[in-house]
Parts: C-alpha cells; sequence; structure tokens
C-alpha cells in the first residue's frame, strides 16, 4: 500500500519535461582533458585518477511499470545487456563507494564488478554489505572485496557522537582516500522515506521487489585525491541524497583544504529542510555538480527528461546564490565529462 502512494504521487505531478539548456546550464560536453568527473546518469560517477579511481555506485537498468516511462517499478531485475551497453570499461577503478541500497543506487553493482570494474573494493553500510554478500555467495573473491565502513564513519555535526571525525579508507595505490559521513535519505513522498529498513544478514532469497531493497545506513562520501606525497590535490563531497542539514556535512579537516568540487543529489531535494542551502554555505565549494535530476524510470539516454515533479531549476536557482558569483555550476546530461578546476596554488 506505501508504494501505491508513490505511484500516485508521481502521476498527479504531471508529464516528463526536457531539461532546458539556458535554465540549467545543461552540460553536454564530451570530451574533457583529465582529470574529470565522468557522469554515467542517476546517482553514478567515475573519477580516473593516477592509473586508479574511484566509482559512486551507476544505475543503467532504470527500470519502469509495465515499461512506461515515468512510472516506478513494483518488481526490479539487473539487465545485463544494457549495463554491457553503457558501463564504460572500469578496470582501472580501485574503489566503488555506495551511498544507500535502495535499488537506483544498487541493483546493477554486482554486474558491473563482474564485468566492467572487477579490481574495484566496494565500500557502504551493513545493508550494501549484506545484500552484496547474498548476490556473491559463491564468489569468494568478490565476497572478500566487500567492505562495511561504518566503523569509519564520521558522524554529523551535533548529533550522534559529536566529535568523531571518521577514517579515511584508502585504496591500494594510495593515491585515493576516501571518509564516509553518516547521512540520511529525503522522503519520497511529505516527507517520508518509503523504502526505510536495515539488514542485518544477507538476505535468503532474491531481491525482486522494490521493497526488498531497503535503505540501510546512509552515507554521504568525502574524497581526496592524492598526489605522490599523499596529501590532498583535490577534495571531493558527494551528497548521496538529498537531507536535511547538517545530516551528510563533511567533518572539518586538519589540513583545513576546502572543497574543490561539491556533488548534489537533486531527487527530492524539496522533500528536506535547507538543501542544498546550508550544506553550500558549510562547504563552500569551488565547483558543484548536480546529479540525479533525469527520470530513472524506464529512462532513455537519447531522451533524458526531467524526474516528475521536480523542480530543478529552483534547485540551480538555490545553488547559484549559496555559491561565489563565478562558481561554476553544472547540470550534466548523463555520459559527459566535467573537467576539475584548476588545482589551488600549492599543487600547481
Amino acid at each position: 500500500m506505501r508504494y501505491l502512494w508513490l505511484v500516485l504521487a508521481l502521476l498527479l505531478c504531471g508529464c516528463l519535461s526536457k531539461p532546458q539548456v539556458g535554465a540549467h546550464q545543461l552540460w553536454s560536453g564530451k570530451d574533457a582533458a583529465e582529470p574529470a568527473l565522468h557522469y554515467l546518469g542517476v546517482g553514478g560517477w567515475l573519477l580516473p585518477w593516477h592509473g586508479e579511481g574511484v566509482l559512486f555506485a551507476p544505475s543503467f537498468t532504470n527500470p519502469a511499470l509495465a515499461g512506461i516511462t515515468g512510472l516506478p517499478p513494483v518488481k526490479v531485475k539487473s539487465d545485463p545487456v544494457k549495463i554491457q551497453q553503457m558501463m564504460p570499461d572500469a578496470r582501472f577503478v580501485s574503489m566503488l563507494l555506495v551511498g544507500h541500497a535502495h535499488y537506483d543506487h544498487l541493483l546493477d553493482v554486482s554486474d558491473v564488478i563482474k564485468n566492467q570494474a572487477p579490481n574495484a573494493k566496494i565500500y557502504g553500510s551493513e545493508t550494501v554489505v549484506n545484500i552484496l554478500q547474498y548476490q556473491f555467495r559463491d564468489d569468494p573473491q568478490r565476497l572478500s572485496r566487500l567492505h562495511n565502513v561504518l566503523a569509519q564513519i564520521a558522524s554529523v555535526p551535533d548529533m550522534s557522537r559529536p566529535g568523531d571525525s571518521g577514517k579515511w579508507i584508502y585504496s591500494d595505490s594510495g593515491y585515493i582516500r576516501a571518509k564516509p559521513i553518516r547521512s540520511m535519505h529525503a522522503g519520497h513522498i511529505f516527507g517520508v522515506d518509503l523504502l526505510p529498513g536495515i539488514y542485518e544478514s544477507p538476505p535468503t532469497e532474491p531481491l525482486n521487489n522494490v521493497r526488498d531493497w531497503r535503505l540501510g545506513t546512509p552515507v554521504a562520501w568525502l574524497v581526496d585525491l592524492l598526489d605522490d606525497q599523499k596529501k590532498p590535490v583535490y577534495r571531493i563531497h558527494y551528497q548521496d541524497s538529498a537531507a536535511t542539514p547538517p545530516w551528510g556535512f563533511p567533518p572539518r579537516e586538519p589540513d583545513g583544504k576546502r572543497i574543490d568540487v561539491e556533488i548534489l543529489c537533486a531527487g527530492s531535494w524539496h522533500q528536506v529542510y535547507h538543501y542544498p542551502a546550508a550544506l553550500l554555505d558549510f562547504t563552500k565549494p569551488r565547483m558543484v555538480l548536480i546529479g540525479h535530476w533525469e527520470n530513472f524510470f524506464g529512462n532513455k539516454p537519447d531522451d533524458v527528461r526531467i524526474i516528475p515533479g521536480l523542480d530543478l531549476k529552483g534547485m540551480v536557482d538555490i545553488v547559484r546564490r549559496h555559491v561565489a558569483p563565478k562558481t561554476p555550476v553544472y547540470t550534466p546530461l548523463p555520459f559527459t565529462k566535467i573537467p576539475l578546476p584548476a588545482p589551488q596554488a600549492s599543487h600547481l
């Protein structure tokens, strides 16, 4: 019954709309000098660095109810053919970071690890790990690549365990490090997350229904790209889901380095308070990227539409009001590349 509310709400939101390039500074660049962030659509981002790379959990299957674009599904199953067609070769990726376990973030991860990113270690919450433990139950090698990050997670300022700044997790080559941050997930309707819950142990049967993909503990990420001296050249904050402040806020690091790139999630941004304004006031980034804005219910990469009912322009307007006047703000099309800003003076 609760999932029916989501279906009805989206139906009432009206038709799917196409983004306007002028209104959203829509980025369509296919070619960009590295380092660059590759937007894979929905919550997926790929970032090569020093012969390795980081991947934020991608989503390509994106099923729809009865195959009707714009309607959320009830049953879900990954589509290996679609993933193969859309996911770039990512054998260089060393870290795959997952923010939460809803199907639009985790459904395709097992296929991506098996085929396009076989060398990556996977980091996520207890629920992320337990779901993947079930999917990799007969694959000891991949089971060894799963890592529950709750022991390293940074607490939210002024909330539970204040002052716990979390622990960095380093890639094997040492050029990338990531820090998990306790966060929250925006509601789907009336501020309510319709797909809550955790898995305290691996499931015992396939996750065929949307409701089987439980949220788990939501995680935001702080990612550093390091130089040969293992000093941060770039610092990136990834807000996996819209969240009421201060959930997901990064801890203040002792080195005092600022946030170079803030990656925001547009989906359900209006279901929480003071987002993304308060986060941007806190992080003061040098660049802002807005993802998870496009319809992912039966989406078509060659005909991208905005999530039904999402006020994308309204969010972009808020972003622009809460960053410095010349700060680049991009809403990228899927499968485009956004060049990172030039390093700050200390790394030139």
